[in-house]
């Protein structure tokens, strides 16, 4: 079976932009299940004229501006790939199927070949939830998600990262037909033993500091300041508590420093040692974020045998299962219940490492990225050969 992979200069999945972005992992983990895969670099990038476009929005009427959103660049890419995919190349060619995230490169697609999405969510669902999509020209917006429902329906399967996409995904289409649940793994290319999983978590549970890990650069979206009110709150109740904080560069007040670490950017690729110490050394992972669609964070702190403590939102429920891999909370809950939780899994030893013992198990079987190729490719199998 062989697969074309459409890159988009317009998201996160091209490799031209983002080298060890998901357009590296989906291709590397469809190969591993057997499947044959060409990659498509990216065909369309800017124009002088759409940038003249969004300095206008934001000046003059005070809207957001993604000229990937325009039926005009979706078409002018749309007609590139339609000349590439004619080329008499046997690498390409002769694909059974043309894979994308999402539909910014194949809305257009004049090809008689099976197209395929692999997605996080749909565009309905991310108005007013991921706030650079708020304050929308409507006229643009309100296309582009009639062009991304035609390209839903048309679709021969869409593979879903989690059930809240697979539910909002039919709800635009009217329709549950050809739409499964594939999830996303952890964006790294080492693996971790379980021996060195254990190791590392009896060497931690020796700590009397109780470690909290934080990454990411959304401060405000991903739930920093919460973060940083359980961290305090931990130390009220009696429990030494630090938060490390990874990526975002927040202010905070000089009461706060006395247990908030703040760490700044860490290359999990050129800085893998000390990327995997603070995930070693650390005891929870907690995000507790107001919107997400599919945390690759969550996941990767699974692969360290981490627990993962965040809220319910958006995927996330498709990642955590509460007392299995961490918990999830309701968004405004009272940080006592994150706290009592923590302590309540930290303080007894045996039943602490049997929750990371499990976080690790969610990771190998089901959390990581060859689980969700074998789903794929599987299902293109069956649609081949059906």
């Amino acid at each position: 079976m062989k697969i074309a992979f459409v890159e988009s200069w317009f998201n996160h999945a091209n490799t031209v932009r983002h080298p060890r972005s998901i357009a590296h992992y989906i291709p590397e983990s469809l190969k591993r299940q057997g499947a044959e895969v060409e990659t498509i670099q990216p065909t369309v990038t800017g124009n002088s004229i759409y940038l003249f476009k969004k300095v206008f929005y934001k000046y003059f009427t005070d809207k957001k501006y993604y000229h990937y959103l325009e039926e005009a660049v979706l078409r002018k890419e749309a007609k590139k790939l339609d000349e590439i995919l004619n080329k008499p190349s046997k690498d390409i060619s002769d694909a059974d199927f043309i894979l994308s995230f999402g539909n910014f490169a194949t809305s257009f697609l004049k090809t008689d070949k099976k197209i395929i999405f692999w997605i996080d969510a749909v565009m309905p669902a991310l108005v007013d939830y991921y706030d650079y999509f708020t304050n929308q020209p409507t006229n643009i917006l309100n296309k582009f998600i009639e062009i991304e429902k035609q390209g839903l329906q048309k679709a021969t399967a869409v593979f879903c990262t989690s059930h809240w996409t697979m539910n909002e995904a039919i709800k635009m289409t009217n329709s549950s037909k050809n739409i499964y649940f594939a999830p996303f793994g952890a964006n790294f290319d080492f693996e971790k033993t379980q021996e060195e999983i254990e190791l590392s978590i009896n060497q931690k549970m020796k700590n009397e500091t109780l470690n909290l890990l934080f990454t990411g650069y959304f401060w405000e979206r991903k739930g920093g300041d919460i973060a940083v009110d359980i961290v305090r709150r931990l130390n009220e109740l009696g429990r030494k508590a630090k938060l490390i904080v990874i990526g975002a560069n927040p202010e905070i007040n000089e009461t706060d420093k006395n247990f908030v670490e703040i760490v700044g950017k860490v290359d999990k690729y050129s800085e893998q040692e000390r990327f995997c110490s603070y995930f070693y050394d650390s005891h929870f992972f907690i995000l507790p974020t107001l919107a997400e669609c599919a945390a690759h964070t969550l996941v990767e702190a699974n692969a360290f045998g981490l627990p993962s403590i965040s809220h319910k939102t958006g995927g996330l429920k498709s990642i955590i299962t509460d007392d299995v891999n961490g918990k999830l909370f309701e968004i405004g809950e009272n940080i006592d219940n994150f706290c009592n939780y923590i302590i309540e899994n930290f303080e007894d030893k045996e039943k602490y490492k049997a929750l990371c013992l499990r976080s690790y198990s969610e990771y190998k079987t089901r959390l990581n990225w060859d689980y969700g190729a074998k789903i794929i490719v599987d299902t293109l199998k069956e649609i081949r050969n059906g």
